[in-house]
């Protein structure tokens, strides 16, 4: 497989699985537990010392 089409098949699979968690948060209410790219920054920025 060419490196770019193995790029967008993980692209594509980590695409569904957010769909996934998220249709499962819909249906039985629960918090969020994708965190965004901007939230792990956040937390790195509070972790370090």
């Amino acid at each position: 497989m060419s490196s770019d089409r193995e790029r967008q098949f993980w692209v594509g699979l980590r695409k569904a699985l957010i769909e996934l968690i998220r249709a499962i948060e819909v249906r039985y209410g629960l918090e969020s537990a994708i965190i965004t790219n901007a939230q792990r920054k956040a937390l790195h920025r509070i972790k370090e010392p």
